[in-house]
């Protein structure tokens, strides 16, 4: 059975790995994993994060080309940039698949409650427009059926 709604961090710092996923248990109820290293997503199939935190500066991947890793593993995963590097403020994160960026300087507790308030942004823009797809889309059949019976009659 997957594990829905779980929060993933992946951080090649173990102590700034469990503050954060200490931060995020206060703020959420979601079930908190952990990685090392950027490979260490791909060991469990059993995992779906809604959210996943990753540290730009790490030992075996950056964080962007882990960012890539993950879009492509889970499509809808909220994915959000940490890092202490002055960098990342000049990262056009969306061509990465990346939802937002923090940095690491701010302190823990605000960082998890910044990520948790993105991840309900992203998923509130997600719902929004999925419902005008639907609703632009019955406006269109129902244009197409009106059309259809205005010449067909």
């Amino acid at each position: 059975m997957k594990k829905l709604g779980s929060i993933m961090i992946i951080d090649d710092d173990p102590v700034f790995s469990k503050l954060l996923s200490k931060a995020l248990s206060v703020h959420s109820n979601n079930a908190i994993i952990t990685c090392s290293t950027s490979l260490d997503i791909f060991n469990d199939s059993t995992v779906n994060p809604s959210i996943v935190f990753i540290d730009y500066n790490m030992n075996d991947l950056n964080g962007l080309s882990t960012a890539k890793l993950v879009r492509r593993k889970w499509k809808t995963a909220t994915i959000i940039l940490i890092s202490e590097s002055p960098k990342i403020s000049s990262i056009a994160i969306s061509k990465y698949g990346i939802n937002g960026k923090i940095p690491k300087k701010i302190g823990i507790e605000q960082l998890a409650s910044i990520g948790l308030k993105m991840n309900r942004t992203v998923r509130a823009n997600r719902i929004f427009k999925t419902f005008i797809i639907f609703t632009l889309s019955i406006s269109f059949l129902a244009i197409l059926m009106w059309v259809a019976w205005l010449f067909l009659r």
